[in-house]
């Protein structure tokens, strides 16, 4: 009886909105990121967020959609086409500014290609970016594993907390898993490219 509203605040904790500017923070720390980069970081990472909330709320306000998390595909497809404009076009300032940070631009590239990803797979599944997000984040944390092995435990419980709530089948939870260690690889092996 009480899995249900287990399922939905595990949903809401492992959220990319909650998730991403933790692992921005613990990322940007065990690499020894300066703090002014990491806060730029993370009020980048927490504003795009809000953006895409407010976004979703706004939608669901003038009746356009029926609920925040877009369920229905044509809702998802606008939702997912404004947020990888909003992460491609973040990703491209954070590249552009004067002395900018990999992790400027790193972050909101690497979360636009989960974003892309659920775009080119969507006529096949509807790819679980709560779980893509997850594991993305449980990468690119390394090298603190403590945290790492934290993520995977939280996308563990995130993945069981989808299927309960009937949101993803296995195989969409399957192919999120995939794409958040995809790209939390290209993560590591951009970092790993920029400092040469």
């Amino acid at each position: 009886m009480f899995r249900l509203p287990l399922a939905r605040v595990l949903s809401v904790i492992g959220h990319p909105v909650v998730v991403l500017p933790v692992a921005v923070v613990v990322s940007g720390g065990a690499r020894g990121v300066p703090a002014s980069t990491r806060s730029t970081t993370i009020g980048v990472t927490v504003g795009i967020g809000l953006v895409v909330l407010v976004f979703s709320a706004v939608r669901v306000r003038l009746g356009h959609w029926k609920h925040v998390d877009a369920s229905q595909p044509a809702e998802r497809n606008q939702l997912n086409g404004f947020t990888a404009v909003l992460l491609f076009g973040a990703a491209a300032a954070g590249f552009l500014s004067p002395g900018g940070s990999p992790d400027l631009y790193l972050w909101p590239a690497c979360s636009g290609a989960v974003v892309l990803a659920a775009i080119v797979l969507r006529r096949r599944l509807k790819l679980s970016q709560h779980v893509a997000f997850n594991l993305f984040a449980a990468l690119a944390v390394l090298p603190s594993v403590g945290a790492a092995l934290a993520l995977v435990g939280l996308t563990g419980a995130v993945a069981w907390s989808r299927l309960k709530l009937g949101r993803h089948t296995r195989a969409e939870i399957g192919v999120g898993t995939v794409v958040g260690v995809v790209v939390g690889a290209l993560f590591q092996m951009g970092l790993r490219f920029i400092r040469g």
